[in-house]
């Protein structure tokens, strides 16, 4: 069985080599005369998921759910989480002691920078906590079209871009 790595799923500037070994998602099987051959990608926001699931017990186990996953490849991910055990800390279990799990899973993506951010339920406070450590000057929400106005004061955008 082959498995392919096209270019468009393959993080910016990132070199490979004959012979190296490297994690990527199943991203499909596709059956063709040679037989099955398998698409990988190394952009998709579920590899993020799965290599937390390796490097955080506490996800792996239920404990801590991961409730989205958001990635601009090669540049900075955004990663939602919540427990479901009132005494684990979501972000806590996924940083580790000293940023350890966390830094394994910045490592395998050469250097992509990770937000871990507390899911919540209340979609305006879900936003505030994902621009922190901007603050957020006002919300205009359309629900009938799925959207958010987002307004931070200027001295605060460059953080909220970031």
């Amino acid at each position: 069985t082959d498995a392919i790595l096209p270019e468009k799923e393959q993080i910016p500037r990132e070199r490979y080599r004959q012979g190296d070994r490297i994690r990527a998602f199943i991203l499909d099987v596709e059956l063709s005369a040679k037989g099955p051959q398998i698409v990988l990608s190394r952009t998709h926001p579920g590899l993020l998921v799965k290599l937390f699931e390796q490097e955080v017990p506490e996800i792996y186990e239920g404990i801590v759910e991961v409730k989205g996953a958001a990635r601009e490849p090669g540049g900075r991910a955004k990663f939602a989480v919540v427990s479901h055990d009132r005494d684990v800390d979501p972000v806590g279990a996924c940083v580790g002691m000293r940023g350890t799990r966390v830094q394994a899973v910045v490592q395998e993506l050469r250097g992509e920078k990770i937000d871990i951010v507390p899911w919540t339920a209340d979609p305006a406070e879900y936003v505030c906590r994902a621009l922190a450590p901007a603050k957020v000057s006002k919300i205009i929400m359309d629900e009938d079209e799925r959207a958010m106005e987002v307004i931070v004061p200027d001295d605060q955008l460059s953080l909220a871009i970031g």
